[in-house]
């Protein structure tokens, strides 16, 4: 992903606010499947500008904590009506979207974000980007 990143000159930014618990407990194959599902997009449909990816601590209780994940480009973006059927199995934006950069894996990571006690969202702008957002719950740790 970030080889592809290069290879389209696109900007990659990691923000991440200093208050996150040290340790958590989760299943991080789920939590990466839909990381690099969004980020993977993001790349795929940015031509130019970049891709900004930002992990925030929504809230933290006595045993779990509220984590947001961002992930904003600069891409083609999506319009009005068609970012409603994102997330249903087997719709993308549009038919030659789908020809063009092939299937996605938006309903899958649905299905796991709310698995992990969150939901994903999207906000977008056709020609002017998209921002993904996703909120997951995760069981805090005393050791790691």
């Amino acid at each position: 992903m970030l080889a592809r990143a290069e290879e389209k000159n696109l900007t990659m930014q990691l923000h991440v606010t200093p208050d996150l618990p040290a340790t958590v407990s989760g299943d991080p194959g789920r939590l990466k499947q839909v990381l690099f599902n969004l980020i993977g997009n993001a790349v795929k449909f940015t031509g130019t500008g970049g891709v900004d990816v930002s992990l925030e601590l929504v809230s933290r209780l006595t045993e779990t904590a509220v984590f947001r994940f961002k992930i904003r480009d600069t891409g083609i973006g999506i319009d009005a009506d068609s970012q409603g059927k994102l997330f249903n199995k087997f719709t993308q934006a549009d038919n030659s979207t789908r020809r063009r950069y092939g299937g996605s894996g938006l309903a899958i990571s649905r299905g796991l974000v709310r698995k992990m006690g969150g939901e994903i969202s999207v906000t977008s702008e056709l020609n002017r980007g998209s921002e993904f957002a996703f909120e997951v719950v995760l069981p805090l740790v005393d050791a790691p």
